[in-house]
Parts: structure tokens; sequence; C-alpha cells
């Protein structure tokens, strides 16, 4: 069934989630959502918004989870 559902399904879905849950869960899936959420690794960004820290969860997610297998797909990393 999920087979047959169209990537722009997919893509509207994912406007729903955070960039890092949208990286962490659907990597390594299979070479379709890979292609998928691929582009979502070339720029990634932790910056603060409205003067709050950036969140932790999301910071260690992506160095436990994502960097180790992603880090030559990306190339922009901001910090602020």
């Amino acid at each position: 069934m999920a087979e047959s559902l169209p990537n722009e399904l997919y893509l509207l879905i994912f406007r729903y989630l955070h960039k890092f849950d949208r990286i962490h869960s659907f990597a390594n899936l299979n070479r379709r959502f890979q292609r998928l959420i691929e582009p979502y690794l070339y720029d990634i960004e932790f910056a603060s918004r409205n003067g709050d820290t950036v969140p932790y969860k999301a910071f260690h997610v992506f160095y436990q989870d994502i960097l180790p297998w992603g880090a030559e797909r990306i190339r922009s990393l901001t910090l602020s």
C-alpha cells in the first residue's frame, strides 16, 4: 500500500514534522525514502528563534543519529 502512494503526498506529510525528525525517522528505511529526505540534509541550521536556545534534543539527535551517516551530504552547518 505505502509503495503506491505518490512522493508528493509524503512531502506534504513531512511539512508537519521537524526537520531532524524527518531525517531521523525515515533515513535508511529504503532507497525511496532516502532520496526523499536527502535534500533536508544539505543545509543544517541550529539557530535560535525569538531569543530561544536551540533545543538540546534536536542537537543530540543530530549528533548521535544523523551526523554519523549523513556527514558527507551536509553542505552547510549553521550554529548560532
